[in-house]
């Protein structure tokens, strides 16, 4: 953890593909667009410790589980690997704003928004790596990891996990 996100596959471990939209993916996963932005007007993408928001009604997210992150509308496809150091739901911004601080593409009064709206599922994860082989939508469907679009976060057995590193690389 000290100089690296551990990624440890153990019995327990969830795997979890997060769809996550092309605009947030750019601001969050700068680096993983076909061409880098000379002027981005945000340093979000630049850290290694991040936060997904969301209003998933996934139950249980533990620190360790692991986070295949699918870039949902245009691409679709996988894109990027992640590790939950910590996750909660509230409905009280100024807690999520205080936990997610600079680690969020969103801002005060969005953050403000999604909770008025109803509990958000807070999502504190370490950057991995980004695949040198994003997984197609196609392939993810052929290996046993998703059936249909993907629109929420989603658990996927292991030996698919390990199809899915296998062919990202």
């Amino acid at each position: 953890i000290k100089y690296s996100p551990c990624i440890k596959l153990t019995p327990t471990t969830q795997v979890l593909v997060i769809p996550i939209q092309p605009t947030y993916h750019n601001l969050l996963f700068p680096e993983v667009g076909s061409q880098l932005e000379l002027f981005v007007n945000s340093t979000i993408g630049n850290g290694l410790t991040l936060a997904y928001l969301c209003h998933a009604k996934v139950k249980l997210i533990h620190p360790g589980d692991i986070i295949v992150f699918y870039r949902s509308h245009d691409l679709r496809e996988a894109t990027t690997l992640g590790i939950v150091e910590s996750s909660f739901i509230t409905k009280d911004p100024e807690v999520i704003i205080r936990n997610v601080a600079k680690r969020t593409v969103f801002s005060m009064a969005e953050i403000g928004n999604m909770a008025c709206e109803k509990a958000v599922r807070v999502i504190l994860f370490r950057l991995a790596l980004h695949f040198p082989a994003r997984v197609s939508h196609q392939i993810l469907e052929s290996e046993g990891a998703t059936k249909g679009n993907i629109q929420t976060i989603r658990k996927i057995n292991h030996n698919a996990f390990k199809k899915i590193a296998d062919i990202a690389g």
